[in-house]
């Protein structure tokens, strides 16, 4: 299966005012099957059910709702990237930070990966992909995030990515479903 990985920001009030598209570069699927080099452009609104869908699908009954994810989308202080099968053009990851202008940081708000294109390293590019739009907007920025004590996946990714625990969140999932506090330097 191939891939391609889409980044942007785009700044919205009722409609679409403007894009910024970033660094483009071709995409290869090592022996590993992991990706290498990925085609980077703006993200649309027209994906607005497909991540429904998939944060659905990755975070079951922790997933934002689909009303939840309206302002994510037309938000201007939200970076957003998605990565789509090359063969069929279906969503298979998206992630999306906010900014926070007067405290020069960003906080994670979701990264979501289809099941079957996890282990690939897809995870990581969209992590990488929400870390480079902070450290462009803030030199010297942090990067925050939440995620379920017991999600060891998303636990050993940002821990791999130099993210330390800096506090616990008792049921902020929910009655008994407690979340860790993660940052990072970038």
């Amino acid at each position: 299966m191939g891939f391609c990985l889409d980044f942007g920001v785009f700044y919205a009030s009722a409609v679409l005012i403007a894009t910024r598209t970033f660094i483009i570069l071709g995409m290869e699927i090592d022996q590993g099957g992991r990706i290498r080099n990925v085609k980077l452009m703006d993200p649309g609104i027209s994906d607005y059910w497909a991540i429904a869908r998939l944060e659905k699908e990755s975070f079951g009954e922790d997933a934002w709702t689909a009303l939840d994810m309206i302002p994510v989308l037309l938000n201007g202080d939200i970076f957003r990237c998605k990565a789509v099968s090359e063969s069929d053009g279906r969503l298979i990851a998206f992630a999306a930070a906010e900014f926070n202008r007067s405290a020069k940081s960003a906080f994670l708000l979701t990264i979501a990966v289809a099941a079957e294109a996890r282990r690939r390293g897809l995870g990581s590019l969209m992590l990488r992909g929400c870390e480079r739009a902070c450290s462009e907007r803030f030199a010297g920025g942090r990067m925050k995030l939440t995620v379920s004590t017991v999600n060891n996946a998303a636990i050993a990714l940002y821990r791999k990515h130099g993210y330390r625990r800096v506090g616990e969140l008792s049921n902020y999932y929910g009655e008994g479903r407690d979340a860790y506090l993660m940052e990072r330097s970038l």
